[in-house]
């Protein structure tokens, strides 16, 4: 039997968890805020045989200590998808969708906009 493992990639902000590193000199302060970056960063990991890409759905907020802490703020979770998508060729989609946020019958709907064929 043969054992395979699949890695996957949390889109988060871009920066990393390293304090700081998002205001290092050549990284764009604002990259957490571009469609075009997300999607550059997906074509990233699909050309380095990565399965999948997640993004958590919740609220987002731009933390108060910006000299220690990256922006935590989020793009809408199916737009960005949408992007992605429209981006990538072979590089899984996972999601998650808060029915606190929205109701179901529209997360499904979201979803189901998503499905490729």
């Amino acid at each position: 039997m043969t054992r395979q493992m699949i890695i996957g990639l949390h889109l988060g902000n871009g920066y990393g968890s390293l304090p700081g590193s998002w205001r290092m000199s050549g990284v764009d302060p604002l990259s957490y805020t571009s469609f075009d970056a997300k999607v550059r960063q997906a074509q990233a990991a699909e050309r380095g045989k990565l399965h999948f890409l997640f993004l958590p759905d919740g609220p987002s907020s731009v933390a108060a200590d910006i000299e220690h802490e990256s922006p935590g703020f989020n793009l809408d979770v199916m737009m960005t998808l949408a992007a992605v998508a429209r981006g990538t060729e072979r590089i899984g989609l996972v999601a998650t969708g808060s029915t606190t946020f929205n109701e179901p019958y529209n997360l499904a709907r979201q979803f189901k906009a998503l499905e490729k064929s």
